[in-house]
């Protein structure tokens, strides 16, 4: 969205049908398939009732090759259009397929709800753990409430999801001023649901598009995050690497970072080039995750 607006192209950002409604105008879309098949199908779904010419084009390792097949799901035919540099495109038949300006139905039919910590929550499609609490988040939510004893006037949920992490800490510290941050559409969305939903009265919650730490600015008490390290099918540990070599810039004195992350990675050691090893604390370790504390020098 960012370079498309830097060369002068009309880009939206968000979720048709919820936040805007762009589609209006388009006769013709492009979905390139993600790495959920469940958002891939949904998105199928909803852009084939919105345009006359639906392409869907994906890397063949990342199910690119299978479009045909899955969209037969959703009762979509596909034909195969080219094949080049390992990727697959398909054209949509549409002409069966009934128009429809109902999108916001689409979008709710679509909508998953489960429960963390007496909250229930939405999630729309693609979004990570859609429909369920992972047990990465559990974990740290079960070891913020044992472990966690400031009480955070300011807290930054980075890589937000649907918010959970944030809201549930809100929760229980009802004076301190909220972030949710996020780079997807989708995990925005879901989170500002669920703002809405469970603090509907509160100001002091605010959502934020945002590539990491690209359009944070502020500095918080408190930290939290449940780190990404794919991006598609590609394992990337640069959210990682980002959030200790800046989370520093972006904490208070005695400001304190939270994560919870696989247990074979090597999150300690990149910790410590930024803060110390006597700045971390390993708090628990369980179901193939671990949550560590960094803190910030005073």
């Amino acid at each position: 969205h960012r370079h498309a607006c830097s060369v002068h192209l009309d880009s939206h950002f968000g979720v048709p049908g919820l936040e805007e409604e762009p589609m209006a105008t388009v006769r013709t879309a492009i979905l390139i398939w993600p790495k959920s098949k469940e958002l891939g199908l949904f998105l199928s779904h909803y852009l084939a009732q919105q345009v006359d010419q639906l392409w869907i084009v994906g890397a063949n390792d990342a199910g690119g090759k299978s479009i045909g097949n899955a969209c037969k799901r959703i009762d979509i035919r596909c034909h195969k259009f080219d094949a080049a540099r390992h990727c697959s495109l398909w054209q949509a038949d549409t002409s069966e397929i009934t128009h429809t300006s109902e999108s916001s139905t689409i979008w709710a039919e679509s909508t998953r709800y489960f429960h963390a910590q007496s909250q229930t929550f939405a999630t729309l499609p693609g979004v990570f753990s859609h429909g369920q609490l992972d047990k990465g988040t559990a974990l740290l939510l079960d070891v913020l409430t044992r472990e966690l004893t400031i009480k955070p006037a300011s807290v930054l949920d980075l890589g937000c999801g649907a918010g959970v992490i944030g809201l549930t800490l809100k929760q229980r510290f009802q004076q301190a001023q909220v972030t949710l941050a996020d780079t997807d559409a989708m995990a925005l969305h879901s989170s500002q649901i669920n703002r809405q939903s469970l603090f509907p009265e509160a100001s002091d919650i605010h959502v934020l598009a945002s590539d990491r730490f690209s359009d944070v600015s502020d500095r918080y008490q408190l930290i939290v995050t449940n780190p990404p390290f794919h991006t598609g099918i590609d394992t990337d540990y640069r959210f990682a690497q980002d959030l200790f070599s800046h989370a520093r810039q972006h904490l208070t004195r005695n400001g304190q970072l939270w994560i919870v992350a696989n247990r074979h990675l090597p999150y300690e050691e990149w910790a410590a080039e930024h803060f110390g090893k006597d700045r971390i604390t390993l708090h628990q370790q369980a179901s193939g995750f671990k949550v560590l504390q960094v803190v910030q020098p005073g």
